[in-house]
């Protein structure tokens, strides 16, 4: 498999829902992801700064509680400095007045009240000039009550958390990268699940057909937020199978109604022979008598079923209609020849199947020049038949529409006799058999129809010496 075909079968082909899907949730992750790692990282900055106040708080606290006035009214400490083991650090203590002059420890102001950081129940905290971070606590010294601010003297290893969400997201790149594994293998697993009704629902609709009436689709088994187009697809389809069947009992409604006149036309047209107009009327009504066949026999191929469907020999039925076809072949100076295999097994309606090589020998014939052989070629694996003629071939533009029904293409400039309807029988019948029909041009002139059915053929066909 290729790279790209390996990308298509797990993301799904170009424009396709399960693409979507997919790519959708993978955005959605990553952006969730994202998201929470911002958030993450705001919450970490905030509780770091608080826990740095929270430190020279309880510092600050401590200290208060150990200091003594001095029996001279003095303080027994003055300024002093105590180094911190966890951060490798240094607090500054100071005492201030109550309005925030520096009493012993500082030079410069305490900040004012009105620029702190935040406030607890008995102290502030607040940011000095150099953007250090301090704590103040109340303290009563000769019946006065004053401030001790303790300030962080060196720089805090965690003043700029980057650092520190860095680490935390260097140990969690294996963590995310497995959740986002997770999550893609999740979402494609979703998205195949969700659109496994859906193909179910394909597969019901590539069964219907002109030919397979009654064949509808299961709205239980597929999503309840499709069930409404299945409805109006199942209401379609009955539309089409109720237009279908008026087409076909009209068609072999009228070909079975004027079968019988066209009948009695032509005997008293073979009685009266001897006027040259009478030969032309009745060229002529034989091509109409033909048409009407083949109108009574594509309404006979739209109702083909697979349980009419037995085992045959394809060699048997080729070699019947060749006797059958040949003197009137001979007629018009075309003779048939049948080669091939002795004996070639398949499984199908030996009428029906007789009814389309039938036709596209008629075809042959009708484009053949005079004095020249359709050859009618069986093959065994798979089984199958293939009728050439000598004529001029088939047009190009024709070659992809051929078979369909009334659609002569460039063929109808030529002049030649027909509607269009001959080949589309063939494929009715080959459809019906779950065979393939194509045509193509042979290199020294003249067209090949190739009718395949499929490799299914038991032991029960009859042999045919050779």
């Amino acid at each position: 498999m290729t790279p790209r075909g390996l990308y298509c079968a797990i993301f799904g082909a170009p424009e396709s829902l399960q693409r979507h899907i997919v790519i959708y949730m993978v955005l959605a992750s990553i952006f969730s992801v994202i998201l929470v790692g911002a958030l993450s990282r705001s919450v970490l900055v905030e509780h770091v700064v608080e826990y740095r106040y929270e430190t020279l708080e309880a510092g600050a606290k401590e200290m208060a509680s150990r200091l003594e006035e001095a029996p001279d009214g003095s303080l027994a400490i003055k300024t002093f400095r105590i180094g911190s083991d966890d951060y490798n650090r240094v607090i500054d203590y100071a005492l201030y007045s109550l309005n925030g002059s520096p009493l012993t420890g500082a030079s410069t102001p305490l900040p004012p009240r009105i620029s702190i950081y935040g406030t607890t129940a008995d102290s502030y905290w607040f940011r000095t000039a150099n953007d250090q971070p301090g704590v103040a606590v109340p303290l009563v010294l000769n019946g006065k009550k004053e401030w001790l601010a303790a300030i962080e003297g060196g720089k805090h290893p965690y003043s700029n958390p980057t650092p520190l969400w860095g680490e935390i997201l260097g140990h969690s790149y294996p963590l995310i990268g497995l959740t986002l594994a997770l999550v893609l293998a999740a979402a494609i697993l979703a998205a195949r699940n969700s659109l496994n009704p859906l193909t179910r629902v394909l597969d019901q609709l590539s069964r219907i057909s002109p030919s397979a009436t009654g064949q509808h689709i299961e709205p239980d088994a597929a999503p309840y937020e499709i069930r409404p187009l299945i409805n109006a697809t199942n209401q379609m389809v009955t539309r089409m199978e109720e237009g279908y069947q008026t087409q076909r009992n009209f068609a072999g409604n009228v070909a079975h109604e004027i079968r019988t006149p066209i009948a009695v036309l032509k005997s008293r047209l073979q009685s009266t022979t001897a006027e040259p107009a009478c030969k032309e009327l009745l060229v002529d009504l034989e091509q109409i008598e033909r048409i009407t066949y083949q109108l009574l026999d594509m309404s006979r191929a739209d109702m083909l079923a697979g349980t009419d469907f037995e085992q045959i020999n394809l060699v048997q039925v080729a070699s019947e209609l060749v006797c059958d076809m040949a003197p009137a072949a001979l007629d018009s100076g075309i003779y048939l020849a049948l080669s091939g295999v002795a004996s070639a097994p398949a499984y199908g309606n030996p009428g029906f199947l007789r009814m389309a090589l039938r036709n596209l020998v008629e075809n042959a014939i009708l484009h053949s020049p005079v004095d020249s052989e359709v050859e009618i070629s069986v093959q065994k694996s798979p089984p199958g038949w293939q009728v050439r003629d000598h004529g001029d071939g088939v047009p190009d533009s024709d070659l992809t529409r051929i078979f369909n029904r009334f659609d002569r293409g460039d063929r109808k400039q030529s002049g030649l006799p027909g509607v269009g309807v001959g080949l589309s029988i063939v494929r009715q019948v080959c459809d019906a058999h779950g065979g393939t029909i194509s045509v193509e041009n042979a290199p020294d002139g003249g067209a090949i129809f190739s009718l395949i059915l499929t490799d299914n053929a038991g032991t029960g066909a009859k042999e045919i010496p050779s």
